[in-house]
């Protein structure tokens, strides 16, 4: 990417980033007039600059927006900008088009006295980086809220501007400064949106994020002479656009009539005389241009042409515009005026090619036609026609289907947009509407091929097979904007077509000559997740998993790849043969999963893993076989050199399903930490223990996988359990464990006795109670700091003998606390009571109930209501709600549960504000003001059916009043 290397949307959206925007005026008599009238002299006098800015504070607006879909070239987001009012009677406000977005808007303006009114979008230009707001004018009557003057012929060098925005997030920033140049191209901001065919201007204000759509504001005369754009990230420079083409805009606007606006397919670049003389401008032509101006800029080059357009083979990239219709053209505000007066017209143009003059009738397109307005959201993912912007930015045809939110069925990896469908179910796709006949008729669940390319590397044509999803949702959704609202209008187009009964099909497994029925015990088991529960923040997981019976179709999978029941998962049989499968049992602290296909729709020749039942110990010779996310299986021998209690530390920030209470085995390898799953594999081929992975903690925007090995004869009871038909109803002590050395036991009162019977056991460690877990009932009767001797009787030397409770109600323990021996009777908790078995999305926030690991982390728990996910561009991003907090009041209702979180929001009506009270995992509480937004998020709520299914049903307000 050429530099300057700049980004609009961090530029206006974060407060780190860089945006800025910059005009300049003069003194003219016009300006002298102007003076006159407003009380002003042309002095730089410090009391200048401040009557000037006491008047723009008047029409200044910051705009608070969130982008709430991905669409073109924008992405789910929120932001604060900057606008000015250019009509105060019918309420228009000017501000930038990538603050307004491609895309759905939901935004609001704040006025200088902090009032707050909703506003949509009028206006976006198609390809030049402004557009126009609106807001409802009976909202504000009592401010007295000033026009500024458009005046784009003022924007001339030397020019002082003052510049008053919302830069830094501040409301009101003022930076002043001296306008450079207002003949420079536009500023490369790399692949994707772009403005083009138009100079900006150049000034040093130094002005960073939130300030795109500022006034650039003459000194002079108080007139607004451009709208910044963008800025330097590293420097002062600021580039503003004149304001030439949002005065024509507006004017249209005003007068109710659509903006048309026209385009050739190409891209133009303002060069210099001296470049054009190296393009084939001879000198006598540039003798001719100087004379007829005093300072000539330079003429208009062809830059780009986009292939397929309008302009291919008939405009070739370094051609010279000379004349357009016969008209000499030297500028781009002319050439505008032609184009956007001319759509659906043929032009002649006359263009210089190395020397040669030669003429070229082009066609104007209108530029309306080629920039999508609505989108598909089917299977998890977006798609549109693809749009001149992104077909200009990367040199290809303006046709396809564009997918701008790879998500669900369609989430393809390594990059995570950009991506153009080429074929659906081996039928060729070339626009949305073909892509929509295709998806319509495949059934839900059905595995088709897709091809597809990436903008950024066309040469390269892949294919993959998709799941196609119509279940989590169902709905195919049709979004449109609608220019008079300013919203995008949704409606259903299609229901999805039950799912075709499977088929068997035959598979052929990898066979190791030393290791028969090793490649056959695996199977590769991919999930995709609709929804971010429990706090888990990956909506695509993969590992391989173990057969454990091969009759059953059962398998055990990490919890790191299947972490709960609301996803579908395929099972991959010999890279050959798809399946699906279902969860049909969760380790709550384990961190293993156990699936189930059907096996009778693959015909191969698939292995049941054979688990031994004795533990691994200390200097035990074992074999490892891995995978790692690279496809390689290393194999080796290796000593187990440490078995012990394990329990992964919790990350606070974003707390998840982590492993407690294990016995853990490690081993001498330096591969194992490089693979994902495995197995420890004794001489004959029998499995000690599985490799796993389990998530760490968080590390920017990643997360650490801490692999760890988990020994068979922990599991053999589960799974002989499972095994047998029978789905074992787990109990367990609310309690995390720490291993305790004997001298620190001794100190903290256990007896000698206890220290010699420990011995005979061969062990020099005990149990102590690291933390307890808060439940909703009774706590089991233990507390932090107790040993644990004896559970049931039974010595506690190692972790499995705390087995016990997992299939138990009641438990007597003997244990030391303060000092002193007690004998306690133990209650234990079902995980049934408290697994998650339902969850609320209410303006982009998942909502559910705590669950075990934030249990875990917590000596109370707030409320039951807690806050797991927050998604991108939604209110709840927008007003800061924080996921890993708890809301305990609405409007100060309190909501001790969901049932009372959602009664309580169903009598708050659509845009309307409210509070909400939330409390942090700290004990910090503060008051969040959100407005609802039901058009763009819908409540939902996930539940579970009477046979134990997840479902996802909408939310009315009738529905919680009952």
């Amino acid at each position: 990417m050429a530099p300057p290397q700049l980004s609009v949307a961090n530029l206006c959206i974060t407060p780190s980033a860089s945006e800025c925007n910059t005009n300049s005026s003069e003194s003219s008599p016009l300006a002298q007039e102007t003076n006159v009238r407003m009380g002003l002299n042309d002095t730089m006098s410090f009391s200048s600059g401040q009557n000037v800015v006491s008047h723009v504070v008047h029409s200044v607006v910051r705009v608070e927006f969130a982008h709430t879909s991905s669409f073109d070239f924008g992405t789910q987001c929120v932001g604060d900008a900057t606008g000015f009012v250019v009509d105060q009677h019918r309420g228009y406000v000017l501000t930038n088009c990538h603050v307004a977005g491609p895309g759905p808007f939901w935004g609001h303006v704040v006025f200088s006295d902090h009032t707050k009114i909703r506003c949509h979008v009028t206006y976006c230009d198609p390809v030049h980086d402004f557009a126009v707001l609106r807001y409802d004018t009976t909202a504000v009557a009592h401010l007295p809220i000033i026009c500024l003057d458009l005046r784009p012929e003022l924007a001339k060098t030397g020019v002082e501007v003052i510049l008053v925005g919302n830069d830094g997030g501040e409301e009101i920033n003022v930076h002043s400064g001296i306008v450079s140049r207002v003949d420079r191209n536009v500023p490369d901001y790399g692949p994707g949106w772009n403005d083009m065919n138009t100079c900006y201007g150049l000034v040093n204000l130094g002005a960073k994020g939130g300030s795109s759509g500022s006034p650039v504001v003459s000194k002079a005369t108080g007139a607004a002479i451009g709208i910044l754009t963008s800025g330097e990230p590293t420097g002062a420079a600021c580039y503003f656009l004149p304001l030439d083409m949002p005065v024509r805009a507006l004017s249209r606007i005003q007068e109710r009539k659509p903006v048309s606006r026209g385009d050739i397919h190409c891209q133009f670049l303002l060069r210099s005389l001296a470049d054009c003389r190296g393009l084939g401008l001879s000198q006598e032509e540039i003798d001719t241009r100087r004379a007829s101006r005093a300072c000539f800029p330079g003429l208009l080059v062809a830059k780009l042409v986009v292939p397929n357009g309008f302009s291919c083979g008939k405009i070739r990239e370094g051609d010279i515009l000379l004349r357009v219709n016969a008209e000499i053209v030297e500028d781009f505000v002319r050439f505008g005026d032609i184009l956007d007066s001319r759509v659906g017209q043929a032009l002649e143009l006359e263009l210089l090619r190395g020397g040669v003059r030669i003429n070229a009738k082009v066609k104007v397109d209108d530029l309306h036609r080629i920039t999508p307005n609505r989108f598909v959201a089917v299977a998890g993912a977006t798609f549109q026609d693809l749009s001149y912007q992104l077909a200009r930015s990367y040199s290809v045809p303006i046709a396809g289907v564009h997918v701008c939110d790879a998500e669900g069925s369609f989430f393809f990896g390594k990059h995570m947009n950009g991506w153009i469908i080429e074929t659906l179910d081996k039928q060729r796709v070339g626009d949305l509407d073909e892509f929509l006949e295709v998806m319509q008729r495949i059934p839900d669940n059905a595995r088709v091929l897709v091809t597809y390319r990436n903008l950024r590397n066309r040469r390269d044509l892949e294919r993959t097979t998709i799941s196609i999803n119509r279940h989590w949702p169902a709905d195919m959704k049709l979004a449109v904007r609608n220019d008079e609202t300013g919203l995008w209008d949704f409606c259903n187009i299609g229901s999805p077509l039950p799912p075709v009964k499977p088929i068997q099909r035959s598979a052929s497994t990898v066979k190791i000559a030393q290791w028969p029925g090793l490649f056959e015990s695996f199977v590769h088991v991919r999930c995709t997740m609709p929804v971010l529960l429990d706090g888990f923040p990956f909506k695509h997981r993969t590992a391989m998993g173990l057969v454990i019976d091969a009759s059953r179709g059962l398998a055990v999978v990490s919890r790191a790849v299947v972490p709960h029941e609301i996803c579908d998962i395929t099972v991959t049989i010999a890279s050959t043969v798809d399946l699906r499968a279902t969860v049909l049992f969760m380790h709550p602290l384990h961190g293993y999963t156990v699936i189930r296909y059907d096996p009778s729709l693959v015909d191969a020749n698939i292995h049941t893993a054979v688990l031994c039942s004795e533990p691994l110990q200390i200097g035990s010779k074992v074999r490892f076989f891995g995978f790692t996310g690279d496809g390689r299986t290393p194999l080796h021998p290796t000593t187990v050199i440490d078995v012990g209690l394990r329990t992964f530390p919790v990350d606070l920030n974003a707390p998840r399903n982590r492993v407690v209470n294990v016995s853990s085995v490690s081993i001498d390898s330096n591969l194992a930490p490089q693979c994902h799953s495995g197995v420890l594999l004794a001489a004959d081929g029998t499995v000690r223990a599985l490799w796993l992975s389990t998530l760490g903690e968080s590390i920017g925007s990643g997360f650490v996988s801490k692999p760890f090995a988990l020994d068979t004869s922990s599991l053999s009871p589960v799974l002989s359990a499972i095994r047998h038909g029978a789905i074992p109803k787990l109990r367990m002590l609310p309690i995390l464990l720490e291993e305790l050395n004997m001298l620190t036991a001794r100190i903290m009162g256990v007896s000698e006795h206890w220290a010699v019977k420990m011995g005979t056991k061969n062990r020099n460690m005990l149990f102590v109670v690291k933390a307890t877990t808060v439940l909703d009932s009774n706590r089991s009767g233990l507390r932090e700091g107790d040993i644990i001797l004896e559970l049931d009787g039974k010595l506690c030397t190692k972790v499995s003998d705390f087995d016990v409770m997992y299939s138990k109600g009641v438990l007597y323990a003997l244990i030391v606390r303060d000092g002193k021996e007690l004998a306690l009777r133990l209650t234990t908790t079902a995980f049934n009571d408290i697994e998650t078995d339902c969850a609320v999305h209410f303006c982009g926030a998942l909502l559910q109930p705590p669950p075990l690991v934030v249990r875990q982390s917590l000596r109370e728990l707030p409320s039951q209501v807690y806050v797991s996910f927050v998604g991108s561009g939604s209110p709840a991003e927008r007003h800061i709600l924080s996921p890993v907090t708890f809301i305990t009041h609405v409007d100060e209702q309190p909501t001790r549960d969901l049932d009372d979180f959602v009664f309580a929001c169903s009598r708050i009506r659509d845009d309307t504000a409210f509070r909400l009270r939330v409390v942090a995992t700290d004990g910090r509480t503060d008051v969040i003001q959100m407005r609802k937004n039901n058009h763009y998020f819908p409540p939902k709520q996930w539940s579970r059916d009477r046979r134990r299914a997840w479902r996802c049903t909408s939310i009315t307000e009738q529905h919680f009043r009952v």
